[in-house]
């Protein structure tokens, strides 16, 4: 146990400090968003290993939890291409090419990597660790993990942007 309390601590910790832009005063939102998204739908069996497809699925629970969770007179709009490929500057996601390695990530990295077209013709999908989705299993520490996301997003809705 006290192992596993050290690896969600991890990500705890990881999941609060994400790398996320700022506009006009407000904290993108897109990031924990994903991850709500993948935490679920690997509730809910949709998910079954540490693999996440851009899948037609993924983008519908995006929208769903984006008009569920952030305001709607957000300076952003719910781009699921923008967190699927800019979690991969997360130390838990890692994007997966088609081919071309991380050659290939570099080179798109130089075009509009986070459109949707791009994504699905050169990414095959994401990996998380495989510790973040054996945690993701147990519903105590999914919880835990769940409103530390959303606490950010609720935290950025209630500031006064000037």
């Amino acid at each position: 146990m006290c192992n596993n309390l050290a690896i969600l601590n991890k990500y705890l910790h990881q999941f609060s400090n994400l790398h996320r832009n700022k506009f006009k005063g407000e904290i993108a939102p897109h990031k924990p968003i994903m991850l709500l998204c993948v935490i679920d739908l690997i509730e809910a069996g949709f998910i079954t290993s540490n693999k996440i497809e851009l899948s037609e699925m993924l983008e519908e629970r995006f929208k769903s939890n984006w008009k569920r969770y952030v305001k709607t007179d957000s300076v952003y709009k719910p781009a699921v291409g923008t967190p699927f490929w800019h979690l991969n500057y997360e130390p838990f996601w890692h994007l997966v090419p088609f081919e071309g390695g991380n050659e290939q990530i570099m080179a798109l990295q130089k075009s509009n990597p986070y459109s949707l077209n791009l994504i699905r013709k050169h990414i095959k999908y994401a990996v998380i660790d495989k510790d973040l989705f054996d945690l993701l299993q147990d519903e105590p520490q999914r919880r835990l993990l769940s409103e530390v996301l959303i606490k950010s997003i609720e935290s950025n809705n209630n500031k006064v942007v000037f």
